[in-house]
């Protein structure tokens, strides 16, 4: 939401700014009719496998830094919580906003 603030000074003798305060539209979302879950579930889609990524990425390090071939050993354990944590980001009510 945008917003601004205009200052318009009064008459130069009474000392008085006034200050007009004016909301500008927000631009609407442009998509075809009946789309808005189709959007939501990829949008959802991409933020888990994101979640997938990072989260492992940072399992994989820590790993990785604890021990020699750390995140070899560790791998398997790494994945599975990994994608326990984007699963989450998946329910299906959460995709279909119920």
């Amino acid at each position: 939401m945008n917003k601004s603030l205009i200052a318009r000074g009064g008459s130069s003798d009474d000392g008085v700014r006034v200050l007009v305060y004016r909301k500008t539209k927000s631009k609407k979302n442009k998509r075809s009719r009946g789309t808005k879950i189709l959007e939501r579930g990829v949008r959802r889609l991409t933020a888990a496998d994101g979640t997938f990524y990072g989260s492992y990425l940072k399992r994989h390090r820590r790993s990785n830094s604890k021990r020699r071939d750390g995140w070899l050993r560790d791998m398997d354990r790494n994945l599975i919580r990994a994608d326990n944590k984007a699963r989450k980001k998946l329910k299906i009510r959460r995709i279909l906003g119920i």
